[in-house]
């Protein structure tokens, strides 16, 4: 058997379609795992109470733990902050984190220091949009015209680890 003939051989194997697809679906795999691993977080998240666009019920969550006397509050997961995780982009959570940062400010002041990511079409409604998150879960509390942290907030970026 000649040298190109083995060649040929080999390249019949290799060029087969369940090679090449086995190959695709590895290239696949691995270069879209943080999309797939985010896929697998909301199927389990699923199973327990999330619904499947990302809205959970937190009051169904809450009376599925039970916690005994003998078990701490900080042991047990925070079902709440989990959740938040989830539907809060951590723009959002860095834009808080600069807000705990400096005490308090004003809404223009807060807006023109977001963190902003550049392949955002519309700058504005996605400020809009952190502002609404952060003051509807109570992450932000209005003190006349400044806004401040407010502890749950504190508590989200404690739980995050953004701050100690």
């Amino acid at each position: 058997m000649m040298w190109y003939e083995i060649l040929r051989e080999y390249l019949q194997i290799i060029l087969n379609w369940p090679f090449l697809g086995a190959v695709l679906l590895f290239w696949f795999v691995f270069y879209y795992k943080k999309e797939i691993r985010t896929i697998l977080n909301r199927m389990r998240l699923n199973k327990i109470g999330v619904a499947e666009f990302g809205q959970v019920e937190v009051e169904e969550v809450k009376s599925e733990i039970q916690i005994t006397p003998t078990q701490s509050i900080g042991s047990s997961p925070n079902w709440e902050f989990m959740y938040y995780g989830k539907v809060i982009a951590e723009i959002t959570a860095q834009s808080l984190l600069w807000l705990n940062n400096i005490g308090s400010s004003t809404k223009l002041h807060l807006f023109q220091n977001m963190v902003m990511l550049p392949s955002i079409p519309d700058i504005a409604v996605e400020k809009e949009a952190q502002f609404s998150a952060m003051l509807n879960y109570k992450f932000i509390e209005q003190d006349g015209e400044v806004y401040r942290v407010s502890q749950k907030g504190k508590e989200f970026l404690r739980y995050y680890r953004f701050i100690a």
